[in-house]
């Protein structure tokens, strides 16, 4: 909440020169008169417009590092998981739209661990060191389509709707491999199971496959935008809705060492509740994050 309350202090701080100047700019409005800068351009989206809109989350935090004292490794806005939403106006006060979030994320850990191998052909050499991989993977997936109504004709404009919308997520897949091989020779090598989680009486894991989540949500939102030049707004938007999530088990295959046939084997098995169902209803952000910026044309 903290970190939303500077975000929107800022946003304040960066619009109101925008403010100043084009509510001198903009025309005194009449019963049937349409809001438009000095030069007569439309200002307000209208009936066969497009928009198009991003989360402004990654800007604003780029710009509130760049205003501090905190200026050093301040990189460019990095947009990794996207979110996104359109509009298309069948009037000028309601829209048809669509709200896509996409995650996809990858990370590679490496840890230093003691080469057995290299010990064992050298006792003298207990500084032999080999490196631990693991690498994890995810994926995210969301859609909604709903209806809107508008208000306001001036550069505030409100507005409110419905949606329904499901989402996905892959929950991630983990994989390790491990430096020291199981031998006959080794049956318990050295390795960072312990530390990562994935060691288990005398196994550790070589693949985790977590269960995946399937949602639908049903909800009701309202927001506000401004419109600081034509076709071009900054706003935020928050909903009040049900959710229905269902997640599958997880899937771990591990390596032991097995004494009877003297060779390395290989398990796997589910983990976790089957389908375990979730129920939400509550407020949280949409349509391309908590605060946003649109583009209409």
């Amino acid at each position: 909440m903290q970190q939303l309350m500077k975000k929107v202090m800022l946003l304040g701080i960066l619009c109101l020169p925008f403010m100043f100047a084009t509510t001198a700019q903009s025309q005194d409005l009449g019963e049937n008169q349409v809001l438009t800068n000095k030069n007569g351009v439309r200002i307000l989206p209208e009936r066969g417009d497009f928009a198009i809109g991003v989360d402004a989350s990654p800007i604003l935090d780029y710009l509130g590092n760049f205003m501090s004292t905190s200026l050093f490794g301040n990189g460019a806005p990095q947009f990794d998981n996207m979110n996104i939403f359109g509009r298309y106006f069948i009037a000028d006060d309601r829209a048809i739209r669509a709200n896509l979030f996409v995650g996809i994320s990858s990370a590679t850990d490496k840890r230093v661990i003691r080469d057995d191998h290299a010990i064992s052909q050298n006792p003298l050499n207990q500084n032999a060191t080999a490196i631990d991989v693991r690498n994890t993977s995810r994926s995210q997936f969301g859609l909604a389509l709903g209806y809107e109504f508008r208000r306001g004709k001036s550069r505030l404009q409100g507005y409110y709707g419905g949606d329904f919308g499901f989402h996905f997520d892959s929950g991630g897949r983990t994989t390790f491999d491990w430096a020291n091989p199981m031998t006959s020779a080794n049956r318990t090598p050295s390795s960072n199971a312990g530390f990562w989680g994935a060691g288990w009486d005398g196994s550790r894991a070589i693949e985790i496959n977590h269960g995946n989540t399937f949602g639908i949500d049903l909800r009701g939102f309202v927001g506000v935008e401004y419109f600081f030049a034509p076709k071009m707004s900054v706003g935020a938007e928050f909903a009040l809705g049900l959710g229905l999530s269902m997640t599958g088990q997880s899937e771990i295959t591990t390596e032991s060492w097995n004494n009877s046939t003297n060779s390395v084997q290989t398990e796997s098995y589910r983990h976790g509740q089957w389908n375990a169902r979730s129920f939400d209803f509550g407020t949280f952000p949409v349509a391309g994050g908590k605060i946003f910026l649109a583009f209409y044309f």
